[in-house]
């Protein structure tokens, strides 16, 4: 039996929200809580636990009910899929729910789970009876949770669960994070730290041994990190900048400048950086830009080209890049 396993912190997320899903399925609640955010490290069944509600929620409901379950990625989409086809092949008594590519079917009362991405082409026009956000702090763009949000308020019974790890201080997500955590309606629930009775001290000494620091606090401690990546603190950055000096304009003596271009095309950003080296070895930026995609689309390629020609010609410097992604095909 599920319950004899689980741990004292699966134990509360699951209470906490078992009105909310029993409401959906026609048991008499009051009061449920139909809103979660819940926040568990690496390794914290995060994923498992999500299919295990849905499953229950297509499974036990006698109404027809339609559920979003909403990831990263196709990636993180597929983990969820394979998590809700490993219980129906457990269960014998789940065999009528077909288990599809991006869809869970209820065979006998024509419930549906559709499993879809962040990069989805469009989320609008949904009426769900209930939304998963798995992972979210690794969603690229917000316009997907926007989209959900938005649709969980057209039914007064949606329940919505967002599950994921820390992530950066300085995103859509931890300003979302900060609103809900201060909202009675929702159910807050935060791990401090590693908790999992599965995970040994020897397997996080090895991740603290190998992971740069910040990435380790994030990923196993579930603190929010400042910055957007896992190379740098907040604290370091600040600490590198001087603002009492000018900008550089390529025109320094002693200076030889070099720069390096990281292209993204749809997923994730284009990044042009460019550096001064002086006659002491000391190096300091001397100019940045990046490119956002736009949703559903992709990096300008031709407005990098000319801004990489441009800082080139300003710095004389020279360009690295690979060569596989600054491939511009014909327009």
């Amino acid at each position: 039996m599920l319950a004899d396993v689980l741990e004292p912190w699966q134990s509360e997320d699951f209470a906490a929200m078992d009105g909310g899903w029993s409401a959906l399925a026609g048991i008499p609640t009051e009061s449920p809580c139909r809103r979660a955010w819940i926040e568990r490290p690496r390794g914290h069944s995060k994923t498992s636990d999500i299919a295990v509600a849905v499953s229950y929620s297509l499974v036990f409901s006698p109404d027809q009910l339609r559920g979003v379950a909403a990831a990263g990625d196709k990636d993180q989409a597929g983990i969820l899929r394979n998590a809700i086809a490993k219980l129906v092949q457990l269960n014998g008594w789940q065999q009528f729910l077909d288990v599809q590519q991006s869809r869970v079917i209820n065979r006998r009362t024509g419930s549906t789970l559709d499993i879809m991405s962040s990069d989805a082409p469009s989320s609008y026009g949904l009426l769900p009876d209930f939304i998963v956000c798995d992972e979210m702090t690794h969603w690229p763009r917000r316009d997907l949770w926007d989209s959900l949000l938005s649709s969980a308020a057209k039914r007064a019974q949606c329940v919505l669960i967002v599950i994921s790890n820390a992530g950066w201080t300085d995103s859509w997500q931890y300003e979302t994070r900060e609103v809900v955590r201060e909202d009675p309606r929702w159910h807050f629930h935060s791990l401090d730290g590693p908790h999992a009775s599965w995970i040994t001290e020897d397997s996080l000494d090895e991740q603290r041994r190998l992971l740069p620091g910040v990435a380790f606090d994030r990923l196993w401690l579930n603190r929010w990190s400042s910055g957007s990546g896992d190379a740098l603190t907040g604290e370091t950055i600040d600490a590198s900048v001087d603002p009492n000096h000018a900008p550089m304009s390529g025109e320094e003596k002693g200076v030889v400048f070099s720069a390096g271009l990281d292209l993204g095309i749809k997923r994730d950003k284009s990044a042009l950086c460019v550096v001064g080296k002086d006659e002491s070895g000391r190096i300091r930026l001397a100019f940045t830009r990046t490119w956002t995609p736009p949703s559903g689309g992709t990096v300008d390629l031709v407005a990098v080209e000319e801004a990489v020609l441009t800082v080139a010609r300003r710095f004389n410097a020279i360009v690295s890049f690979d060569p596989w992604q600054a491939a511009l095909g014909p327009s």
